[in-house]
């Protein structure tokens, strides 16, 4: 008897041991939770100033209709409500306007080390804030990745999109309808450190999986593949630091349509506002021969062209060097601008019987 309730006592005595350490290590678990949280919503807080600061820099300013953080969410995040960047330019002449519904600012745990912003799918492009001429695109949310640990002098950023699409109501003719993009990632390098360097004020490399254009009048083109690496350059103007000008220039671009695929590379210059292109492109296209007998052999117009094209031995790869110099392309001398479009139009009127 004696020894049966000894052992229920040592039974007891263990199991307030048990239950006590249980409820020290949830408090302290839950002690510690709460402060993690509190830490990261100031750090998100901090991160979004330290942005607005970056972007003032730049004469942007980043502007919001309401902020939030989330209150009863595991992990915790920052949200804002119609999210606005802008330049800020006593030029009008160059100005910008961007809006989003929503974007969000977390921290990533699976992009390792990183604060990702996520983006809703619906935004609003515009070169001025009054314009009435705007991009407006839809689709899947955007991800933005920037991670924790970076360059001083580079910072980076990962950015991908499952899906993305513009169409345009208007139905002029010669205008795009429609442009879907599916599978984004970009890596941006913007460069903190310019006013000491010659280097561009941004590095990019692009991909994307798949692209749908739809134009008035011609059937719908499928691009796949696409890659393409571009730099943005800032154009400083010592008299006045609001009235800086932008070239983006694109220095090569992979993609494939059907049995086509081109390779091009050179420099390709687009300044901003003025959108005038100007440089020097290498363009290689390899399965010329098989694109032009897919494409053209099922449709059922232009029977003369198709017979005399099936008579006729087409090459499966061009080189040539495109020549841009403000806004006009040639090839070689020759200006593609009078002689392509005479050329189409002579081989319409003869072979579109």
């Amino acid at each position: 008897m004696f020894k049966r309730s000894r052992y229920l006592f040592t039974h007891k005595k263990k199991t307030h041991k048990s239950f006590f350490f249980l409820l020290i290590s949830a408090l302290s678990l839950t002690i510690a939770y709460c402060s993690i949280n509190h830490f990261l919503q100031q750090k998100i807080s901090m991160f979004l100033e330290r942005q607005q600061s970056f972007l003032q820099k730049q004469n942007i300013s980043l502007k919001f209709q309401s902020i939030s953080h989330s209150s009863w969410e595991v992990w915790p995040y920052l949200t804002i409500i119609y999210p606005i960047l802008q330049k800020n330019n006593l030029d009008t002449t160059i100005q910008f306007f961007w809006q989003a519904k929503e974007a969000k600012i977390t921290y990533s745990l699976w992009h390792p080390l990183s604060i990702v912003i996520q983006i809703d799918g619906d935004q609003l492009f515009c070169n001025d804030k009054n314009s009435t001429t705007c991009l407006q695109i839809h689709g899947k949310p955007w991800q933005i990745y920037l991670p924790l640990i970076d360059n001083r002098i580079n910072k980076s950023f990962a950015l991908q999109c499952d899906e993305t699409f513009y169409t345009n109501n208007t139905k002029s003719s010669g205008t795009l309808q429609s442009l879907q993009l599916t599978k984004i990632t970009a890596n941006l390098y913007w460069n903190n450190n310019l006013e000491q360097t010659n280097n561009s004020l941004a590095f990019s490399k692009i991909n994307i999986h798949k692209v749908m254009i739809n134009l008035v009048a011609l059937p719908p083109q499928q691009l796949k593949h696409i890659k393409f690496q571009a730099a943005l350059i800032q154009k400083n103007n010592p008299r006045n630091t609001s009235n800086n000008l932008y070239k983006l220039l694109i220095q090569k671009a992979n993609f494939s349509a059907n049995n086509l695929s081109a390779n091009v590379s050179g420099k390709l210059y687009i300044p901003y506002p003025q959108i005038i292109p100007t440089g020097e492109l290498t363009v290689h296209l390899n399965g010329v021969n098989q694109t032009i007998y897919q494409e053209l052999i099922p449709s059922t117009c232009c029977q003369k062209l198709k017979e005399e094209l099936i008579k006729t031995p087409l090459p499966s790869q061009l080189n040539f060097t495109l020549l841009i110099r403000e806004g006009d392309f040639y090839l070689g001398t020759l200006p593609l601008q009078e002689n392509l479009y005479g050329t189409l139009k002579t081989l319409m009127q003869t072979y579109a019987k």
